[in-house]
């Protein structure tokens, strides 16, 4: 014998109500409720109306703490969700096209025309389309089912146990049909199409986990698109065939769940237009009901799939089908949408039974007594001892008055509230035909055992949107924040160059071609010298600028603020999908309201991110297109990935492999390209990484459920494994070399101390910014030389310790706090550890900012208050607490942009912010010199002098004040004081020379050759010996001083020595060749000249040196 119970979630049916269940319709109701389906020919807008009406369930259940005895059986089934409902529990179903419930019980049949076939509509659809279960023999409906709760997560145990309507706090202290049946001898099974748990299907989850078998198809969210009812019939025939003993099967199906269209495959898209057809003009309102009444297609072909299951076994079998509540369709004068609202259309759902012919032979007492019960009015809180006498299982205390199949059967206790949320009274129907068994009072009523009212089982709150705001407010909230950000960006783009700007852009003529021919562009491509790997799709986007405008710096700073407000967006996406992926087991009672909240969640996001203050380096600071590119690709790969893992987690083999290849497409391609731009994009892999570990969980779609995905496991030893190993085993090395560290004043295990420090330092100026924190030059930071050299360091240790624990600790409970802290703490792996870079820079949190957001904003929005018991979440103080952060967020970022809007002006700022920076005060005295024109008359010379001595003399400063002393004075003819010379070469003894010494070095050799400037030759000397009296001097440096021997001391011997030991130093760059080529040119050297150009040639990829060899070709020597 085999049992069948299908549930859906949020049932609606259309259903001429006054024919079917015996209301009458007022002009309220229909306006409210009754124009749901697609016109039909010739029909008018009344009779449109008349055809209509809605009633559905949802679905949930579990736990059970209580033991039945139980004894003797007949085999029960749980069948698929009906198309209408998104979550009911076992019970009903209705006439008309379409049905909304999730389970149903039922039996396999072998003989099946003993009784004739009842329809199920009384409606009809077009005559192609006429609902298959209007044709099905053997199958009673019951006309008059009420749920006990317009919700899943209180209709539920109702219908799963014997919990008194009346009392709400026992959801868990009793025990379910599950263990009634399996106590009965039963093997049970529960196989569902929606995800195991969550926050408000928990119920559910904990009776499906007393099955002894349970299959789950669906670990995506509720909102992703692809899981389909019909995926439920081959785990229904597996369940069959592999058991020989009794079975009873619970089928909980999406049926009608919001988003409605993705209820059903794109074969059932009939009656349009439909929600996904934005681009039509039909009403909001229409296009919901066209894409309702497809849903109701749909779950009434897999309810006939399922039935025709049940009939090819030989067995006894039976199905009960019912939906836990219904929903309210949107309509012209009726703008409510959803469930809990309390409309009369969510506590009408549909049921039917469905019995095989042996069934109907062996227990034809059973179907008299269900026959004469159907029609009468009956509460889904009596389904429990329906299923009970159903399957013939004995049990203690069965009240056998509330049972369909029952000759005392249940003369129902109904109660029903007007559309719109306006509630009536609550009446009895009348017990006609009582059997004796039944007590009446004088009037004829039935005297129901326990009185039951309709009481709403939380604080009634809007469950639904306002069609025509809830979808959109999210993405024009979205729009709003782009409009300021922009707003809050458009005074800086008039500011100038920045620091790295110039070697990077103004001084680097790599980036500055004249035209855009491919040997052009692969030079442009390869000209960055801030990285070992050119970087070559930033400084390629370097070209294209230039190309475009010159050297103007608002037109690239307009750039980087379109490439902000782009990676603006793209995290809207990925936190829009982070967000549903993150909630995916926590489902709220209301689908659309969660969609529209994480829409609005998602856009809050986006928006505090886009504004935050820590993140203007990477808009306004030009040179740091690098990392905002970078980061432009980290988006789309984790976008990528995560649609990937959704579609893995559907039901569907061909759209779990399409999404294994996207997975694998999305992280391999996106990080290969990202790296391109900057190497921050190789943490890509470890970003997915952290996301699954943290929100996937690595599961994989399967019977079970519980298995991992081992396609993912491999991916990630792939992409994330293996890389990492040889990366270290190729990093290590050379960091434990001396050298590495030699142009730093700090040593690695003083750099992990100090770095302590400074990520704490990056959340408090992420979150609680302040213009002395982000002041863009930190060279004043002091270096962590212990645990408590200063206290802070050791203090800092332990917060950082304590958001790991907290990651690990919150992963489950509050996913999204555990994913924004990892992926924080994971962005600064890179830049934050043993590698040895500066120690700080502002940029470096352009994508950790977001892990920040990720973790903080949905904890202050308002909507997402945990409401736990009675625990206030204080929503007003929350939103004040956020409103205020973003006001904080957006002046701070407004100020500091209308400071950077001047040269001037940003010099001035960033040096008051911080008056102990080196650079802050070198820039100053820089920017004076330049708006001087070296002019010795000019304001700005006089006031040059004192930020440059100021920087000179600060600790661990370089040489760049010196330099522009020197060279100021030298330019001007004024006298050049000796203490400058002292000092210049006193810290070039004292610390291996950093690329702004050697570029100091190199402009006054330039200034010297061009003739601008007349420098005593034997400081210059001084100078170069004490740079390079250190341990392997640097490419650069050689160059240099090859430069000033041949150019300026005219001893080509040194200058052609040198210049041969930069090309040793640095076989790879050109540069030095070029220039060895033509100094052995005009030595003489022609032999030498030509091999040397034999191995240029070597490095023209691409053609980019073309221009530069087709020169030294012409040369008379060669």
């Amino acid at each position: 014998m085999a049992l069948l119970s299908a549930q859906i979630m949020h049932a609606q049916t259309l259903t001429r109500m006054g024919t079917d269940f015996g209301y009458r319709h007022s002009a309220r109701q229909r306006r409210c409720g009754h124009s749901h389906r697609p016109w039909q020919a010739g029909e008018t807008r009344r009779q449109r109306h008349d055809r209509r009406q809605f009633a559905g369930t949802n679905c949930r259940a579990r736990l059970s703490v209580r033991r039945f005895s139980a004894h003797r059986q007949v085999p029960q089934r749980v069948d698929r969700h009906a198309r209408r409902c998104p979550a009911a529990h076992e019970l009903s179903v209705r006439r008309d096209k379409g049905y909304t419930d999730r389970e149903a019980p039922s039996l396999r049949s072998r003989n099946r025309r003993k009784q004739p076939a009842q329809p199920l509509a009384t409606v009809r659809l077009p005559a192609r389309h006429h609902p298959e279960l209007e044709h099905t023999l053997n199958l009673v409906p019951i006309t008059r089912m009420i749920t006990s709760w317009p919700m899943s997560i209180g209709a539920i145990p109702l219908i799963l146990t014997r919990k008194p309507i009346a009392d709400r706090n026992i959801a868990f202290n009793q025990a379910s049909i599950l263990l009634a049946m399996q106590e009965a001898g039963f093997d049970t099974w529960w196989i569902s199409n929606q995800m195991p748990i969550g926050q408000y299907d928990s119920p559910i989850a904990v009776y499906a986990y007393e099955a002894q078998h349970k299959v789950w198809l669906n670990h995506a969210s509720w909102s992703a698109p692809g899981n389909y009812d019909g995926d439920l019939v081959q785990p229904l025939r597996d369940a069959l065939k592999s058991s020989t003993h009794d079975l009873f099967i619970v089928l909980h199906m999406m049926g009608s769940h919001l988003q409605y269209d993705y209820r059903y495959p794109a074969a059932f898209k009939h009656y349009r237009p439909t929600l996904s057809d934005t681009g039509d003009n039909a009403p909001t309102g229409i296009r919901m009901q066209n894409s309702y009444d497809n849903t109701i297609l749909y779950t009434d072909h897999v309810l006939a799939q399922i039935i025709g299951v049940l009939r090819q076994s030989s067995a006894v079998t039976a199905l009960w089908f019912e939906s836990d509540h219904g929903e309210m369709l949107v309509t012209p004068t009726c703008d409510l949408g959803g469930h809990g609202i309390g409309t009369l259309y969510e506590y009408q759902v549909p049921a039917f039974f469905w019995y095989s012919d042996t069934y109907a032979a062996d227990f034809p007492s059973r179907l008299a007594g269900l026959r004469d019960n159907a029609g009468k009015h009956t509460m889904s809180a009596d389904t429990f001892a329906s299923l009970i006498d159903m399957a013939g299982v004995s049990l203690p205390d069965h009240d056998a008055t509330r049972s369909l199949f029952s000759p005392c059967g249940n003369i129902a206790r109904a109660s029903s509230t007007q559309p719109c949320g306006e509630p009536t009274t609550t009446r009895r129907a009348s017990a006609r035909s009582a059997p004796s068994c039944y007590p009446h009072d004088a009037r004829g009523w039935r005297r129901p055992r326990t009185e039951l009212c309709f009481i709403r089982p939380y604080p009634q709150e809007p469950i639904l949107m306002k069609a025509t705001l809830s979808r959109r407010f999210g993405l024009w909230l979205l729009v709003g924040f782009l409009g300021l950000t922009a707003a809050a960006y458009w005074p800086g783009l008039s500011g100038g160059w920045l620091f790295d700007d110039y070697p990077n852009i103004v001084d680097n003529h790599g980036v500055q071609p004249q035209t855009a021919d491919v040997a052009t562009l692969v030079r442009a491509a390869l000209s960055s010298p801030s990285s070992e790997f050119r970087r070559p799709l930033a400084s390629l986007s370097f070209a294209a600028n230039y190309l475009a405008g010159g050297l103007d710096p608002w037109s690239w700073k307009a750039v980087n603020l379109l490439i902000h407000l782009l990676n603006g967006l793209l995290v809207y996406v990925l936190a829009n999908k982070l967000l549903g992926a993150a909630t995916r087991d926590r489902t709220s009672l209301n689908a659309a309201k969660d969609d529209s909240r994480t829409q609005l969640l998602a856009a809050l996001v986006a928006g505090s991110w886009m504004l935050l203050p820590i993140n203007i380096t990477a808009v306004l600071y030009v040179v740091q297109r690098m990392e905002s590119m970078a980061n432009l690709f980290v988006l789309l790969g984790l976008i990528g990935y995560v649609s990937g893992r959704e579609r893995m987690l559907a039901a569907n083999r061909a759209s779990g492999m399409l999404g294994w290849l996207l997975c694998c497409i999305s992280l391999v391609l996106a990080t290969i390209v990202g790296v391109m731009a900057k190497e921050t994009a190789v943490m890509l892999p470890l970003y997915a990484y952290l996301i699954e570990w943290i929100v996937y969980r690595f599961k994989r779609h399967s019977i079970a459920g519980s298995h991992k995905e081992p396609r993912i496991l491999s991916l990630f030893v792939a992409i994330l494994l293996l890389p990492m190993i040889a990366g270290l085993a190729w990093l290590i090395p050379g960091l434990l070399n001396p050298a590495a560290w030699a142009t730093r004043d700090f040593t690695m295990g003083t750099r992990l101390l100090s770095e302590a420090r400074i990520v704490v330092d990056y959340i408090v100026w992420t979150l609680l910014p302040t213009p002395h924190a982000l002041s863009f030059y930190h060279d004043d930071f002091r270096i962590s030389t212990g645990l408590l050299s200063p206290w802070t360091t050791l203090a800092s240790i332990f917060v950082l310790a304590a958001m790991v624990a907290a990651v690990i600790g919150l992963r489950k409970r509050r996913p999204l706090v555990a994913l924004g802290i990892a992926l924080f703490l994971g962005c600064h792996l890179l830049t934050a550890t043993i590698i040895p870079l500066e120690l700080i820079f502002e940029h470096r949190n352009y994508f950790a900012s977001f892990g920040l957001m990720l973790a903080v904003v949905p904890l202050l929005a308002p909507s997402t208050a945990a409401r736990t018991g009675s625990r206030p979440s204080y929503p007003l103080a929350r939103g004040v607490l956020l409103g205020g952060l973003l006001l904080l967020w957006a002046g701070e970022t407004a100020m500091t942009s209308l400071a950077w809007s001047s040269p001037l002006g940003m010099a001035e700022s960033l040096a008051a912010r911080r008056p102990e920076s080196p650079r802050a005060q070198y820039e100053l005295g820089r920017t004076y010199i330049i708006y001087s024109h070296y002019d010795p008359a000019s304001p700005f010379t006089k006031l040059a002098y004192a930020p440059l001595e100021r920087s000179a003399a600060l600790p661990g400063s370089s040489i760049l004040a010196e330099q522009a002393l020197i060279f100021m004075n030298a330019r001007m003819g004024l006298p050049i004081k000796g203490a400058w010379w002292n000092s210049l070469i006193a810290k070039l003894k004292a610390h291996t020379p950093s690329v702004q010494d050697e570029s100091s070095l190199a402009a006054l050799t330039e200034c010297m050759r061009n003739h601008l400037c007349n420098l005593p030759q034997n400081r210059m000397m001084e100078a170069f010996m004490a740079a390079l009296s250190h341990p392997s001097p640097d490419a650069r440096l050689l160059a240099n001083y090859g430069d000033y021997a041949w150019n300026v001391l005219d001893d080509h011997d040194l200058g052609l020595r040198m210049t041969e030991s930069a090309v040793k130093a640095d076989p790879g760059e050109p540069a030095y060749r070029i220039t060895l080529i033509r100094m052995l040119v005009v030595l003489g050297q022609k032999g030498d000249a030509t091999a040397a150009l034999k191995q240029l040639e070597t490095l023209n990829y691409a053609g980019r040196l073309n221009g530069s060899l087709a020169k030294l070709h012409s040369l008379p020597g060669l």
